[in-house]
C-alpha cells in the first residue's frame, strides 16, 4: 500500500452489519494509504472487532464523485484516543465499478507522486473531526 503525503478526506456510510442492512448517516473519514486491493482509513467510529461490516465511501476527485464499497479486513491499533484505524478491502460487483476503482486509485497515486494531491482531491494535514 502506498502512503499518501496528506490525508484525503471523504465520507463513510455503514450499509450492512453482520449481513443485515442498516440505515445510518454519514461520517467523515481520512484516507492515508491505498492500493488496488484496499485502503487504510481513520475514523472516529469504533466498530466492534470481528464484525462483518460493509461500508460505502464517497470522495470527490477532480470535481467528480466516486463511491466505493469495502469491507473491514483488519482493525489496526491507533495511538490517538477516540480515533480508529481500519484496513478495508474493496467490494466490486461489475466491470464499471472495477473501472471506477482503477481510475480513483490511479488518479490519487499519480497526484501523490507528482506532489499535487491537494489539487485533485480534498485533503487535510491533520486529523480533525468536527
Amino acid at each position: 500500500m502506498k502512503e499518501l503525503s496528506k490525508y484525503v478526506t471523504g465520507h463513510m456510510t455503514v450499509l450492512q452489519l453482520n449481513g443485515r442492512e442498516i440505515e445510518t448517516g454519514k461520517c467523515s473519514i481520512f484516507l492515508y494509504k491505498l492500493s488496488m486491493q484496499g485502503m487504510i482509513i481513520i475514523s472516529n467510529i469504533n466498530f466492534p472487532e470481528g464484525t462483518d461490516t460493509l461500508l460505502q465511501f464517497q470522495f470527490t476527485v477532480k470535481n467528480k464523485p466516486y463511491t466505493l464499497k469495502a469491507k473491514i479486513d483488519k482493525w489496526i491499533p491507533n495511538s490517538k484516543e477516540g480515533l480508529f484505524t481500519y484496513m478495508v478491502m474493496y467490494e466490486t460487483q461489475n466491470m464499471k465499478e472495477e473501472d471506477d476503482l482503477f481510475q480513483f486509485v490511479n488518479t490519487l497515486q499519480l497526484a501523490n507522486k507528482n506532489k499535487n494531491l491537494s489539487r485533485v482531491v480534498e485533503t487535510s494535514l491533520e486529523l480533525s473531526f468536527a
